[in-house]
């Protein structure tokens, strides 16, 4: 029978991410699992810079 121990962690820029990241090291070392961190980013952008500008 094959163990798996890995933790997948949603790592998207948030206020709390580090304490995210510090209680799964916690859980890791405890666990004796391997970590794996999923993330992604949007550029800032606001409607302005969406939208078309008007040419009259």
């Amino acid at each position: 029978m094959t163990d798996f121990r890995e933790i997948v962690v949603d790592a998207c820029p948030r206020s709390n991410l580090t304490r995210t990241l510090k209680f799964v090291r916690e859980m890791a070392k405890a666990f004796d699992a391997r970590v794996f961190v999923a993330s992604y980013a949007w550029p800032k952008t606001s409607m302005k810079d969406v939208l078309a500008p008007n040419v009259f």
